[in-house]
């Protein structure tokens, strides 16, 4: 399993590639606009496919076109089938669009980011001495 994170024209796209094939049926976004909450299911590749998804944790750094991304897998909700992927941004974001790949082992969440609210990278301290005079 793979996370990718491209995009262009202000918009960030981060496709979730897996070994089995998947079913997307919901995604809830947060009242702050700074987290998704993609659900599927497990549908194909056998036993071995559904014990292969494991919970894991994959973090992206701010970008001059999108905020901090954190995108987690995690471990089997009741049934072995149903999974979740919590995606958090380290600033309220606008969902284009979030459901099918291009083909049934991938998942994709389009969102568009306001990068005025939020803040640019701390710069490393300054290594310069100033000379006295």
């Amino acid at each position: 399993d793979e996370v990718e994170l491209g995009g262009a024209g202000g918009e960030v796209e981060l496709t979730m590639r897996f070994a089995a094939t998947v079913r997307y049926p919901r995604h809830v976004v947060t009242p702050s606009g700074n987290a998704i909450q993609l659900f599927f299911a497990i549908t194909g590749g056998g036993a071995a496919a559904q014990r292969g998804v494991l919970e894991t944790t994959r973090r992206y750094p701010r970008t001059d076109e999108s905020p901090e991304i954190t995108v987690r897998l995690l471990a089997p909700l009741g049934n072995a089938a149903s999974r979740r992927i919590d995606i958090t941004f380290g600033a309220p974001i606008e969902v284009v669009r979030v459901g099918p790949g291009v083909d049934n082992r991938t998942l994709v969440a389009v969102i568009r980011a306001s990068m005025q609210d939020v803040s640019p990278p701390a710069s490393p301290p300054s290594t310069r001495s100033s000379a006295a005079s």
